[in-house]
């Protein structure tokens, strides 16, 4: 009987340590001291109408600095491509509508200029790498950066930021900017 009773002191241990463990284990802590917490764009983007953002996430890397670069690239990438997609459907849409069906600028033309201004206007509001303890957001070291790009741009600002060889090159260029500028006070509507 003194077995019997050991083998379900043991069991009832055993129950309660695994208990405690998983307790401890499970959920993620919402900060621990001295390390900065995730900030709260991780989860809930900003939504503000006059920006269009991205974020950009990088695996650990040996130096921080490489994972922070990359995921700032990561962003720029997954912001160009945002625009890319709705400038190609959004004139793509109007063209067909359009019944002259001519204008002076490509779908594909206007879509790289617009990728061109996204990297030269987006900016990062915010970067944050992972300290350890929060299994949610991958492995210590991995990086997350949000960039934002305006878009209540003029058309100075946008000529601005084009390079001295595009301006100079492109015969284009008064449309370009003022279809992009178009395009984007579209969206921030």
């Amino acid at each position: 009987m003194r077995l019997r009773e050991k083998g379900v002191a043991a069991a009832l241990a055993a129950v309660a340590v695994s208990g405690a463990l998983l307790a401890a284990c499970s959920g993620t802590p919402k900060s621990r001291p001295g390390m900065p917490a995730p900030p709260a764009w991780l989860d809930h983007p900003p939504a503000v109408k006059s920006e269009l953002c991205a974020t950009g996430v990088s695996g650990p890397t040996y130096y921080s600095e490489d994972a922070q670069a990359r995921s700032k690239a990561a962003a720029l990438t997954e912001l160009g491509r945002a625009v890319q997609v709705k400038v190609t459907s959004g004139l793509t849409f109007k063209q067909r509508e359009d019944s002259a069906g001519q204008s002076s600028v490509s779908v594909q033309e206007l879509s790289a200029f617009m990728s061109e201004a996204v990297l030269n206007l987006a900016q990062v509001r915010g970067q944050w790498v992972n300290p350890g303890g929060y299994p949610t957001r991958g492995e210590t070291g991995t990086a997350y950066t949000l960039v934002c790009m305006p878009l209540n741009v003029s058309a100075a600002q946008l000529q601005d930021t084009m390079s001295g060889g595009v301006r100079a090159s492109n015969p284009h260029l008064p449309a370009l900017i003022e279809q992009t500028e178009a395009v984007l006070k579209d969206w921030a509507q």
